[in-house]
């Protein structure tokens, strides 16, 4: 209807729709008529879209709805509007607003462009300096979009997935990596991706497939980087912590163990939605009730919604047959009955530790979780060091 509107009211030349359809929701008048001088497109064309209604060109450029932005810009032909960002790019001041230059830049490129696919990438640094994460993803997915090079084209894919999921976008981060695992990648982008690939396991609620690519990418990191591989080991059991909690083994699941203890109270608080579980405000002193009220808020609103078919996901693998373990009992848990949590322990012949806590000890006796982690830690060391 909009668009409709746009064309019966105004029916402005192409040129104009690219300009002025991208350039109006920034409202920077003497930017936009530089870049129609460039564009050889005549001021008086925007004087249709203002007599319509649909634009006003005052202090600043504004539509009357960001639907009549996008419709103006939608009836310009892909050159127009390359043409179009082509002359924003050259009438924008590279030292005052290099990003946005660089943005217009890579608009205006109708292939691959390594020198702006580089302007990118110092973009998406300093986005990220600012704590712009969104800005920095765009950025970076851009550059990728720009580079030709397969070795570039891998780095690149692998930097854009990790900002994608900081900036929260897992679904596209996932994407990304796929690119990434098909391009060749030196060892340190390869332990970087296995990385990535355990966060975005968590963020997709897979948490399970989490601690198994973070040890591989400890284990690389190793002799490569000492430092951030013991980070990574750190990441690696803090996971575990969640991962691990149940303990199941080839033929179980998460569900078929819970099934023989009774239900806790956390079920009576959650909410199936959109393909993910999502605890209910209510139901956050059945996960943290030990923790101070404003911490308790926290945990909720950063908790992950995990995949609603992953309790009743089968695990390839039982590190817990071959390898030492340590599990911590959280005596006042009720969202994982304390009782299968004995079972596991047991099971698994770990070193056990009751604790009084909730579900997350974590972070309500995290001095002893922290002793847990680094008695277990030097237990592997010592073992490496004997073998």
């Amino acid at each position: 209807m909009i668009r409709a509107e746009v064309e019966a009211s105004a029916n402005p030349t192409p040129g104009a729709c690219g300009l002025y359809g991208r350039r109006a929701f920034i409202g920077d008048p003497p930017l936009l008529w530089r870049a129609a001088d460039l564009a050889g497109v005549p001021r008086h064309a925007a004087d249709e879209l203002q007599e319509a209604g649909l634009l006003h060109v005052g202090a600043t450029v504004v539509f009357r709805h960001p639907l009549v932005r996008s419709a103006t810009y939608r009836l310009a032909s892909q050159s127009a509007r390359r043409r179009a960002h082509r002359a924003l790019a050259e009438a924008t001041d590279p030292e005052a607003d290099p990003d946005r230059r660089a943005w217009h830049r890579a608009l205006a490129a109708p292939g691959p462009d390594e020198e702006t696919a580089a302007e990118l990438e110092r973009s998406a640094d300093r986005a990220q300096a600012r704590g712009g994460l969104a800005a920095a993803a765009a950025f970076r997915q851009r550059a990728l979009a720009l580079t030709a090079d397969a070795d570039r084209r891998g780095s690149r894919a692998l930097a854009a997935a990790q900002a994608k999921l900081a900036a929260g976008e897992p679904a596209t981060a996932r994407d990304l990596l796929a690119i990434a695992r098909r391009s060749a990648l030196d060892e340190l982008q390869v332990a970087t991706l296995h990385v990535v690939s355990a966060r975005l396991a968590f963020a997709l609620g897979r948490g399970g497939e989490a601690p198994g690519r973070l040890l591989k990418a400890a284990e690389l990191l190793k002799p490569l980087d000492p430092t951030r591989a013991r980070e990574i080991y750190s990441e690696t059991l803090y996971a575990a912590l969640y991962a691990g909690r149940l303990a199941a083994n080839e033929e179980e699941t998460s569900q078929s163990q819970q099934d023989k203890f009774p239900v806790t109270d956390v079920f009576q608080h959650i909410e199936v939605a959109d393909g993910r579980v999502w605890l209910l405000p209510s139901g956050v002193d059945t996960f943290a009730g030990d923790l101070p009220e404003e911490e308790k808020q926290v945990v909720w609103a950063a908790a992950t919604a995990p995949a609603a078919d992953l309790f009743n996901q089968k695990v390839e693998g039982v590190a817990w047959r071959s390898k030492p373990s340590a599990y911590v009992v959280a005596k006042n848990d009720r969202t994982v009955q304390p009782d299968l949590q004995r079972f596991v322990a047991k099971r698994m012949g770990a070193t056990t530790y009751e604790v009084e806590s909730s579900h997350v000890p974590m972070l309500s006796n995290p001095n002893l979780v922290v002793d847990v982690i680094r008695t277990a830690a030097n237990a592997l060391e010592e073992e490496s060091l004997v073998t």
